[in-house]
């Protein structure tokens, strides 16, 4: 054998040694990355929700809502419901009552029975730069493509007749997932108003919104 084919098999022989690394390299890293894969999905998606809950809350030097918290339990709250019999339900309430509070021990759920309608309101007057805001979260039975239950938003005047209607939430949005609503109300500043939070169930499946931390902060007269 001469030198040449010595050569070519000895860079031979090197280059499929170092081509086996590089593939057992691949190999592996591929492997490492398949075994952590679910750990960081999990990761991803709980902190979907870790944020919100853990942001301070946001001055507010005057709140103009009272038990917007819901820690006095109805305090300050007109309660409605459609339920009987066994539909009937607290619409405000505790952790150990089933309730689910972002903050605190009491919460406020709409919802939850199949066609069944309840609401909470409070009349309130409306500050000088007046800014509402809440956290809702919504848990639904019903199939993800179409709206079948809705959470409504609205002002209404003392005599009843509708001031404004600020949104409505459906079952298709974000699962057990809180949300802030903010709303500036200031162009309604000095009138006295029924804030109301409303919800509807069709007669198929459920779905239930949770509410909490209820504010209208603004200047105080």
């Amino acid at each position: 054998m001469n030198l040449c084919s010595i050569s070519l098999k000895s860079g031979g022989e090197a280059f499929s040694k170092g081509l086996l690394t590089r593939l057992t390299l691949v190999i592996l890293i591929g492997l490492f990355t398949w075994a952590i894969a679910p750990a960081r999905a999990q990761v991803h998606i709980h902190h979907q929700y870790l944020p919100l809950v853990s942001l301070p809350a946001s001055p507010c030097p005057f709140n103009a809502m009272t038990n917007g918290g819901f820690e006095q339990d109805d305090a300050g709250w007109t309660l409605y419901s459609t339920g009987t019999g066994y539909k009937v339900h607290d619409l405000i309430g505790r952790i150990d009552e089933g309730f689910s509070p972002l903050f605190g021990v009491f919460a406020a759920r709409l919802g939850g029975y199949e066609g069944v309608v309840d609401s909470i309101q409070q009349p309130v007057l409306i500050p000088d730069q007046g800014v509402l805001s809440y956290y809702w979260k919504m848990y639904t039975y019903e199939e993800p493509d179409t709206i079948y239950d809705t959470f409504n938003v609205d002002l209404y005047n003392p005599d009843g007749t509708q001031l404004a209607h600020l949104v409505t939430h459906n079952n298709k949005e974000l699962n057990d997932i809180w949300v802030r609503d903010v709303f500036d109300l200031s162009s309604y500043a000095g009138q006295p108003v029924i804030l109301q939070f409303y919800s509807y169930n069709d007669h198929y499946y459920w779905t239930m919104f949770d509410i909490d931390e209820v504010r209208l902060c603004g200047l105080e007269d």
